[in-house]
């Protein structure tokens, strides 16, 4: 796991409050066996490395190693981890509509690139999640529909694939109404 994480300059990258070279240490972290230490490593991915929805350097240097840890078969909390790959993802998010924190046109530009490389790399990842429709983890089972509707680049695509493998739920009317008789 984590093939090449050690090779990246992390300390060359930025997070919310400086050199990203704690990084690696968050990552492994969302692999730990330890739910605590897991917690901990979460709640530095998101107040560092996608500090407020930011998107920095070290955020997109993320994205296939958290697709690693969500393809990663009995890892506990893989649900929050996609939880996280769809935020950093984004969500058709126009940079030219949000608030910029510097009037430096590189800097713009710079963190223009971030939130499209996010959102180009979540995407051309996002068919790993369909083979995780059927994984035991019902934690992570409940995240996927909408990450892939929101990351995937054929939404209609995920939602047949949705209603082939799981069109024979009763809907929510008809378990809802089962077993009851009008008054």
């Amino acid at each position: 796991m984590f093939t090449g994480i050690d090779d990246l300059d992390w300390a060359s990258m930025n997070h919310a409050y400086g050199d990203a070279s704690d990084v690696p240490r968050l990552l492994r972290g969302l692999a730990s066996a330890d739910g605590a230490e897991r917690e901990i490593a979460l709640d530095g991915m998101h107040g560092a490395v996608h500090h407020q929805g930011d998107v920095y350097d070290s955020t997109v240097a993320c994205i296939p190693f958290l697709f690693e840890l969500v393809t990663t078969a009995g890892l506990p909390g893989r649900g929050e981890i996609v939880d996280l790959l769809r935020s950093i993802g984004g969500d058709g998010r126009d940079t030219e509509e949000m608030d910029f924190w510097s009037d430096d046109e590189e800097e713009y530009e710079a963190w223009a690139r971030n939130f499209a490389r996010a959102e180009s790399d979540t995407r051309a990842r996002s068919g790993l999640l369909l083979d995780l429709l059927d994984d035991p983890d019902a934690s992570l089972r409940k995240e996927l529909p909408g990450a892939l509707v929101q990351l995937h680049d054929d939404p209609e695509a995920v939602l047949a694939v949705l209603h082939r493998r799981w069109g024979n739920w009763p809907s929510a009317t008809r378990s809802s109404h089962s077993g009851r008789r009008r008054p």
